[in-house]
């Protein structure tokens, strides 16, 4: 599986890399990454200084992309049930 959330990537499989991985351009996703040699893996995006390129995506600790998309996903839950819970004091 691939999870992705905001500049988070953890890729599960060897699958799942090569689903979205260009070899002739070496990019995956349009976005350059050198390929990985192990199952799972994390990277974090880095947009690039030119508007005009693609941006990269950068090798990290599994724990450090699995902690952060954590974080992310909790404050969108968070953020959804706000927004619920509003809609829902809503008289009609």
């Amino acid at each position: 599986m691939v999870i992705e959330k905001g500049k988070w990537l953890i890729l599960e499989k060897e699958e799942d890399f090569l689903s979205r991985w260009d070899k002739n351009w070496k990019r995956w996703d349009h976005n350059a990454m050198t390929p990985p040699k192990f199952f799972p893996c994390a990277f974090k995006y880095c947009s690039s200084f030119d508007n005009h390129s693609c941006g990269d995506w950068f090798p990290v600790p599994l724990n450090e992309a699995k902690n952060n998309i954590e974080i992310e996903l909790e404050k969108s839950i968070l953020r959804l049930t706000e927004i619920l819970n509003k809609v829902k004091t809503i008289s009609v």
